[in-house]
């Protein structure tokens, strides 16, 4: 087979796997936005911000990096690292917005999604008049800027998809950076291999040792009762 053939039999199966370049393509500026960590109990929720360049200024490098950008759920951690660094460095803009468990204690789940949502959207350099968000939540307070909201936009839009990696990897970092500066957060909750989420052996961490600092009580309600809003947090690592 003739190289210009296996060129154009590549190039067709980038575009049959590759997601949606843009929601339309109409020249308006589009990002996409995504979260990790809304259903740990432990630490901060994180979303991103993507601006993907225009489909018809791709190089033909771009075009199968941009193949290769799908939801972080269905990419493996080694690679998701591999294309953070890549989208990072290819993106017209990109931006982490970051909501603290306390944060969700005082405003709620919802209200903090959305102001997670609201600090990645704020903290592009460059703004988009359209927004691709993953989930089921419009962002208020955003004015002029059109929103289309999807569920599981992460698997239709590379720019979403590129959020939704963006937003895990920070995620993740956040949660083993804390878990090397404290051995207890690992030791007795399993933070480190559970990245925060509610698995068996951290709740059976919390039945024993109660609360620590991170930990988001307004999720541990129903697990622990509401006496863990009476119980002071041991010692540990703070997120900052």
């Amino acid at each position: 087979m003739s190289p210009a053939k296996i060129d154009t039999l590549l190039s067709m199966w980038c575009r049959i796997k590759m997601l949606k370049s843009a929601y339309k393509n109409d020249g308006y500026l589009e990002a996409g936005i995504d979260e990790a960590g809304r259903g740990c109990f432990w630490g901060p929720m994180i979303a991103a911000a993507v601006i993907w360049p225009e489909e018809a200024t791709w190089c033909d490098e771009l075009r199968r990096l941009s193949a290769g950008i799908k939801d972080s759920k269905k990419v493996a951690p080694k690679r998701r690292g591999i294309l953070e660094a890549a989208i990072k460095l290819n993106a017209v803009a990109w931006a982490i917005g970051r909501v603290e468990s306390d944060e969700i204690d005082q405003i709620g789940m919802t209200a903090a999604n959305r102001l997670a949502f609201l600090r990645a959207f704020e903290g592009l350099s460059v703004k988009p008049v359209r927004l691709l968000i993953d989930g089921c939540l419009y962002m208020k307070d955003v004015d002029g800027v059109e929103q289309i909201v999807e569920t599981k936009a992460d698997g239709v839009y590379i720019a979403v998809a590129a959020a939704s990696i963006l937003a895990k990897e920070e995620h993740d970092r956040i949660v083993m950076d804390c878990v090397a500066a404290d051995a207890a957060l690992e030791e007795n909750y399993s933070i480190g291999s559970s990245k925060g989420y509610g698995t068996s052996k951290h709740c059976a961490g919390l039945l024993k040792h109660g609360v620590y600092a991170g930990h988001r009580r307004l999720f541990l309600r129903n697990l622990l009762g509401a006496a863990i809003y009476n119980r002071p947090d041991s010692e540990g690592c703070l997120i900052d």
